[in-house]
């Protein structure tokens, strides 16, 4: 195993980093070399998704000395909820030590007469780390640390946290779990819809009487995927054929009507990028996926009572 540094490449402003950079070997990824070449194409390149975007709010580094025993090392990720800690001999990280780390070492032998929990952690250090600075897309780090389970942000001089896999979860969910809600919103309306009304002729007179007034002058929708939610909602809520939904959406149709009208109007902020979403939407959406997952299930269990 070579003894040099991986680092992703990047254009870099600081010499320490630029030096740093010039004696590693760059991390052979086709996304980071792309992040390289766009980088150097352009002094304002504006960069997007990066490490310092996933990295935790309040995010505060720890690491732990070389010469700390594994056991206190141990105790102290149980205790902080670490999954891995960087290894540091004054402000350079040496590597990371980490129970994946611990547990390979410890399988291939350490002699007889030896407590692996009393040697120093960096005996437990099997590869060395990969660097990346905090403005470095955290995309181009996929592969590292699907490799060793972590990304030491920033250099092995200025140690400011760790990347892990978990961050990365966390950030995903946090910035496209909304959209994944609303699109099972919308699935939901759109099969208890289709389930209310399963006859094709039948609905299409449902849809003619619910957007009679919204498609006046111009040509009405034909299939529901072609249709916009506020068009669901126009021919769920009428009160002329709403006998057609009562069993779905539930007999109040005032109350069916406003909870489809707080999903469309949080759709339209979440999918026009208006604004982040406060607490008490983020409430209300998680309780409308809700109601209608229950909705699809009364129905199926009906059906089901049925046969």
């Amino acid at each position: 195993m070579s003894g040099r540094t991986t680092v992703v490449p990047f254009r870099g402003t600081d010499r320490r980093e630029e030096e740093f950079q010039s004696s590693a070997r760059p991390l052979s990824s086709p996304a980071a070399a792309q992040s390289a070449l766009v980088s150097e194409a352009s002094e304002s390149f504006v960069w997007f998704r990066t490490v310092n975007d996933v990295l935790p709010d309040g995010h505060v580094p720890r690491s732990v000395p070389a010469s700390m025993p594994a056991r206190e090392a141990i105790t102290l990720m149980e205790s902080g909820g670490y999954s891995q800690l960087p290894v540091c001999e004054g402000k350079r990280v040496l590597g990371v030590f980490s129970h994946r780390g611990f547990a390979r070492t410890v399988a291939r032998g350490l002699g007889k007469c030896v407590d692996p929990a009393a040697l120093p952690v960096e005996e437990f250090i099997d590869e060395p780390p990969t660097f990346a600075p905090l403005r470095e897309e955290y995309a181009n780090l996929l592969d590292a640390l699907d490799k060793c389970g972590s990304v030491v942000i920033s250099g092995p001089d200025d140690f400011a946290g760790i990347l892990t896999p978990m961050d990365v979860i966390r950030y995903q969910e946090r910035v496209t779990g909304e959209f994944l809600d609303l699109q099972q919103v919308e699935h939901a309306v759109r099969w208890l819809i289709r389930r209310s009304v399963p006859d094709d002729l039948d609905l299409q007179a449902v849809i003619d009487t619910g957007l009679s007034e919204k498609y006046v002058d111009k040509a009405r929708p034909r299939n529901l995927e072609d249709m916009s939610f506020d068009d669901y909602v126009c021919i769920v809520r009428d009160g002329r054929t709403y006998d057609r939904f009562s069993h779905a959406f539930g007999e109040n149709r005032c109350l069916a009507a406003y909870k489809l009208e707080q999903a469309r109007d949080i759709r339209n902020i979440v999918f026009h990028f208006r604004r982040p979403l406060d607490d008490p939407e983020r409430l209300t959406l998680r309780q409308l996926r809700i109601w209608l997952l229950r909705c699809r299930h009364k129905v199926d269990a009906r059906k089901e009572a049925a046969r």
